[in-house]
């Protein structure tokens, strides 16, 4: 019987340690886990490591590698600053506008090789003194900046500029195209003033072509550089501008003047004043020959007369003696008028406190030479070409 009892118990027992072995594991599972979000016995797990650094662009180190301005057809810079992103921006437009102006001055130096070839000493000289040998670039609103691609390395600022050559091409091409136009009509209003027998229409339209086409010839070698090499367009109107320049050549060679005075009363100051007049010819590059009565022989010639007048009055300390000196330039046959100068100045005068005669040789010792010349200089290229090379020579006029 007593073995009975005890079997029966055993399964009781049983029950109630599972019963008690769930509640426990019941609790663990619920107890809160610890500040850090790592259940309690384990180790937190490593952050996963920061990805390494994107290189830097290869373009940014060598601007013809970049994928979309890599061409030709674009002019390219990289700016770096530490300063800012505005400041390598800056730096990175300064770097194609460099290159503009690199290239312009290439384009001029070929230019004038080819003027060389193809003319003579004279022709070349003359467009030389026409045409600047500068040419500005005043186009900066046409360089870009790549904005995706700037980059920024450390302390160090990366900006990308570029210059498309066909925009440069497309902006300027109407103002080309506009001012050839007008280049032309003045260049042809010139040829058909000379073929008219009209010198001095011709020299006058002639100096209005040659500033028209100092403008154009700026333009086509910008033109240049945006086409990457001679711009077609441009050779008729330089063609043209070299065939107005041997014209006003031939027209300078054929060019004379008939010099006349009219006074002083003095010998002393006849021969005085022609010597100076036949100096200022020579330095100024005109053909002259002072004559009283010679007569101009063909539409080339033109009478040059000089008036000049000696004016004596008693000074304080003796006489002076001052002197009144104007010419004139007057179309051949006729009283018109071409050219008037006042050459006139304040330091003509002399003075000696007993003798007139001194005070006459005062007068012509002491002519402000330089002066006299230089009004008669800007008088005379202000309406006739010279044939030989006279700018600057006032400082010359003195030795005469």
């Amino acid at each position: 019987m007593r073995h009975s009892v005890r079997t029966k118990r055993r399964p009781v027992r049983h029950a109630l340690a599972l019963i008690a072995a769930l509640a426990l594991a019941s609790c663990a599972a619920s107890a809160p886990t610890p500040p850090g979000g790592h259940p309690p016995g384990r180790m937190p797990a490593a952050p996963p490591p920061p990805p390494p650094p994107a290189p830097r662009p290869a373009f940014l180190d060598n601007p013809a590698l970049h994928p979309a301005y890599g061409g030709e057809r674009y002019l390219k810079a990289v700016g770096l600053s530490a300063a800012g992103r505005a400041e390598a921006e800056m730096a990175a437009k300064k770097g194609v506008a460099e290159q503009v102006r690199s290239s312009l001055r290439a384009v001029t130096t070929d230019r004038m090789e080819e003027i060389r070839r193809g003319g003579s000493e004279t022709v070349v000289a003359e467009y030389r003194s026409l045409i600047t040998t500068e040419t500005a670039f005043d186009r900066a609103e046409l360089i870009r900046i790549d904005a995706a691609a700037s980059w920024k390395d450390g302390s160090a600022f990366y900006a990308f500029a570029y210059l498309d050559r066909a925009a440069l091409a497309e902006a300027l091409e109407p103002e080309y195209a506009r001012d050839a136009a007008a280049f032309s009509a003045l260049a042809r209003n010139a040829e058909r003033a000379l073929e008219g027998g009209d010198p001095m229409g011709f020299i006058e339209g002639y100096r209005a072509a040659a500033e028209a086409f100092a403008g154009l010839e700026e333009k086509a070698r910008v033109l240049s550089v945006a086409v990457g090499g001679p711009y077609a367009p441009h050779r008729e109107q330089q063609g043209l501008f070299i065939s107005l320049i041997d014209r006003q050549l031939a027209l300078k060679s054929g060019l004379r003047f008939v010099v006349s005075l009219r006074g002083p009363e003095s010998q002393l100051g006849r021969e005085r004043l022609k010597a100076m007049f036949q100096g200022f010819f020579r330095q100024a590059g005109y053909r002259a020959v002072i004559c009283e009565s010679c007569q101009c022989g063909g539409p080339l010639e033109y009478p040059f007369r000089v008036e000049a007048r000696e004016v004596f009055r008693e000074g304080v300390l003796g006489p002076v003696c001052a002197l009144s000196l104007t010419a004139k330039v007057v179309l051949c046959g006729s009283e018109q008028t071409l050219l008037q100068m006042d050459l006139t100045s304040p330091r003509m005068k002399g003075a000696h406190t007993s003798d007139r005669q001194v005070a006459l040789r005062k007068l012509y010792d002491g002519l402000p030479r330089e002066e006299i010349y230089r009004a008669f200089e800007a008088g005379m290229r202000a309406r006739f070409p010279a044939a030989g090379a006279g700018a600057g020579a006032a400082a010359r006029a003195g030795s005469e």
